[in-house]
């Protein structure tokens, strides 16, 4: 497919598509529960003692961003985008941690 094809662009639409942020959060979490699960290292209690770290640490990464952008006068929206997404699962299921936590638009 050529660049100016009409195809083409609507693919790199579909796949840069933002999808809501909570979907980032989720993955990654997972990205540090799932290997542990699989390999059944963890218990059910450390399982949930990382992810609950994973979810604090998002979010205090997320409210300072916020902060940051409204101390800059700057509306922000955060999204995940599915190239992180999918970057994400491949170097995960690789043993490489990749977080695709949620990014943002100014």
């Amino acid at each position: 497919m050529d660049a100016a094809d009409p195809g083409s662009r609507r693919w790199w639409r579909l796949l840069a598509r933002p999808l809501p942020a909570a979907i980032a959060v989720i993955a990654t979490v997972g990205v540090f529960v799932v290997p542990s699960l699989v390999t059944g290292a963890a218990g059910p209690l450390d399982l949930a003692v990382v992810g609950l770290g994973v979810l604090t640490l998002v979010a205090v990464y997320a409210r300072a961003r916020q902060r940051a952008a409204a101390a800059a006068g700057e509306p922000m929206h955060s999204f995940a985008w599915p190239p992180a997404l999918a970057f994400g699962a491949v170097v995960t299921a690789l043993g490489v941690a990749f977080a695709p936590v949620p990014h943002a638009a100014l």
